[in-house]
């Protein structure tokens, strides 16, 4: 049986030695990204992983990407797409796409969306663009942990865009924040514990400084965001509330009985913000009482408000041992990638 559980996590420090900056020029053209053995032209532009149709860029690019396939993954890895360029600078039409840590700058329409759905635009930057993001006619996307500024539109939702959240997105400066054409059935907040956008142009109070502003933002293009943040990336500061329970213990065969070694089961609750990219990245027992069998780290994966995530470890226990006391060592992020540990 185990008695009781800690949690917690080791730092890690980094040390630059010397700093070496290298100056390369951008590709320039019309790139399109498939699934494909060569992720069409991704392999001109970066890298490309078949097994998880990932293209990640290795350059900035002047000109305009388009996607054409279901479930591509595209990762700018910090890199700039830039125009100038009539229309959009990103386009796709597909669904279930993933686009990620790109820079998209100086075209008409930042990233349009067209027709597809269930996509994630998640911690992109979208700057001096006509239209930062557009959305038309596609429902069920993700947009979440950008930072959306000086647009003349920050994000247009156009006519028949339905069923789209909108969170943790950092609206600033923009001519128009957001747009929302579609009636009223897209969503600017999560519920609480978690929150909505970072409006710029947001004037309300903190009056019990959760950091959530006491009333709703509202702005004459149809957007209304119940729970909006006060400060840019405030998501960032709130810990997800994350609490480890002992669900018993068992042996899974006869063989580990014999042999003491003892399977012992355990779940993590999220009882605050939603964290990400959960994971226990060690346990320790006294010595001469127990031993860890299963190898770490252990992925949890994404645990949102209000569920929880189960995970099983394997012990060889020692003779006459009937208790022993399990510290934990784990790490989370908020929404949007944040680190923190545990406890």
């Amino acid at each position: 049986m185990v008695t009781g559980a800690g949690v917690g996590i080791a730092l890690m420090m980094f040390v630059c030695l010397a700093v070496f900056v290298v100056t390369a020029s951008a590709a320039s053209g019309t790139f399109t990204i498939r699934n494909d053995s060569t992720g069409g032209d991704c392999t001109s532009i970066g890298t490309w992983d078949n097994s998880s149709k990932t293209c990640t860029l290795n350059q900035d690019i002047n000109g305009t990407i388009g996607i054409v396939d279901t479930g591509v993954i595209l990762n700018g890895a910090g890199h700039t797409l830039s125009g100038p360029g009539m229309e959009g600078g990103l386009v796709f039409n597909d669904s279930n796409v993933v686009v990620e840590n790109l820079t998209v700058t100086g075209f008409d329409y930042g990233i349009q969306v067209t027709g597809g759905k269930n996509n994630i635009l998640k911690r992109d930057t979208l700057t001096g663009n006509s239209a930062g993001i557009v959305i038309d006619g596609s429902t069920g996307n993700t947009i979440t942990c950008n930072t959306i500024s000086n647009n003349t539109e920050g994000l247009v939702l156009a006519y028949g865009s339905s069923g789209n959240t909108v969170s943790s997105n950092d609206f600033t400066g923009n001519g128009t924040q957001a747009d929302d054409q579609s009636g009223a059935t897209n969503s600017f907040n999560l519920a609480a514990p978690n929150g909505g956008n970072y409006w710029s142009d947001y004037a309300g109070t903190d009056s019990d400084l959760d950091g959530i502003g006491d009333t709703p933002y509202v702005n004459s293009k149809g957007v209304t965001d119940n729970r909006p943040w006060m400060t840019a990336d405030g998501w960032n500061a709130i810990k997800p509330d994350l609490r480890l329970f002992d669900d018993g213990s068992n042996w899974a065969s006869f063989t580990d009985y014999t042999n003491n070694d003892l399977q012992v089961k355990f779940h993590v609750h999220d009882n605050g913000v939603n964290a990400t990219n959960v994971v226990i990245t060690g346990a320790t027992v006294p010595a001469g009482v127990a031993s860890l069998i299963t190898a770490g780290p252990v992925s949890l994966g994404d645990i949102s408000t209000g569920s929880s995530a189960s995970f099983t470890l394997d012990f060889h226990v020692s003779a006459s041992v009937s208790s022993f006391i399990v510290d934990l060592t784990g790490s989370a992020g908020s929404c949007c990638s944040a680190g923190f540990t545990y406890p």
